[in-house]
């Protein structure tokens, strides 16, 4: 446990200490050998891009933005935030990546709506078939993620390498959704000697840079908007449990403490 303490403070220090951009997840075992579960630290847990005082969001979330240099068939790319397991390093057989929301778009203005019919985000391996020797269990299986995705099956990764994933936006012609944000949920699972160990909804967010100005930044004030704007995507793809959830949530509680005291006052 103290080495786990000690990795996630080495890391909030170095994450912390300037604005270093990029990267990913940090997956840290709670366990050199037997791990039960993973403690996760974000390199850019941040609502903007603002280089000088970016405003603190959530720790499953990751900020960053597409390259505003195009692909040759017009897509925009980054290979930023993945998760890789840092710290003790306990053998793991398998590890699957898994999509948990549709692609959603916001520019601020408004509740993030799903990516518009045509615009889709293709994810893949880099390392596909472990083809440089230092990412087993990378697989070949491609993924497209758009506006109607509710989930997809896993697919195989090494959980080595921030950068194991390329993404490739595809933004529909004419499409209206070209200046803001996409994001889109997912998780990992790593299978240890003990078993498998999940992370919980983790959440990828890049800003559009198109164009002359690109992302936010033909706006007066280009971070005003991409705080409201992350908020929304975030809580579109990783919704707060409805009233009716909590409702029953606190009625089995409620149960569960009039039977034991039930059981008390019998015995």
């Amino acid at each position: 446990m103290k080495t786990n303490s000690l990795w996630i403070v080495l890391l909030m220090f170095s994450l912390w200490a300037g604005p270093a951009w990029g990267h990913g997840f940090s997956l840290i075992p709670n366990s050199s050998t037997s791990p039960t579960s993973f403690s996760i630290v974000s390199a850019q847990p941040v609502l903007d891009n603002d280089p000088n005082n970016p405003t603190p969001g959530p720790n499953n979330l990751f900020l960053d933005q597409f390259n505003g240099t195009a692909n040759s068939d017009g897509s925009y790319p980054t290979d930023e935030g993945f998760a890789a397991i840092v710290g003790p390093q306990p053998a793991h057989s398998a590890a699957t990546f898994h999509i948990l929301s549709p692609l959603y778009f916001s520019d601020g203005t408004g509740p993030a709506a799903p990516a518009s019919s045509g615009t889709y985000l293709h994810i893949y391996d880099r390392f596909a078939g472990n083809s440089d020797g230092q990412h087993p269990g990378a697989s070949a299986g491609d993924v497209d993620v758009s506006g109607s995705t509710s989930r997809l099956p896993g697919v195989g990764v090494s959980l080595m390498d921030f950068h194991e994933l390329e993404k490739d936006l595809y933004i529909a012609s004419g499409s209206s959704q070209a200046n803001g944000e996409y994001g889109f949920a997912f998780y990992v699972s790593a299978t240890f000697a003990n078993g498998m160990v999940t992370t919980g909804p983790l959440v990828d967010i890049f800003a559009t840079d198109i164009g002359a100005g690109g992302g936010f930044a033909t706006n007066a004030d280009p971070f005003a908007l991409q705080d409201p704007a992350t908020l929304a995507i975030f809580r579109a793809a990783v919704p707060e449990p409805s009233a009716f959830v909590l409702c029953a949530i606190c009625l089995a509680a409620l149960g569960a403490f009039l039977y034991c005291n039930a059981i008390r006052s019998v015995s």
